[in-house]
């Protein structure tokens, strides 16, 4: 059988409230995905350009 890898993906969504960054890439209602990303770094930094291109809040959802 063969050995299942656990990798983080981290997504950036877009939002009628602003920018979500998540962890994991899933299907959310009303929410669009802009990028998904296996490095925390490079979906926040995504994030952030796409929050200042669009004048809006970004909201940090992670898992614990």
């Amino acid at each position: 059988m063969p050995a299942t890898i656990n990798q983080a993906l981290f997504t950036v969504y877009l939002t009628a409230q602003g920018i979500e960054l998540r962890s994991g890439c899933e299907d959310y209602p009303n929410c669009h995905p802009l990028h998904t990303s296996k490095s925390y770094e490079l979906a926040h930094q995504f994030a952030q350009v796409a929050s200042e291109n669009r004048n809006l809040p970004i909201t940090i959802l992670l898992d614990k």
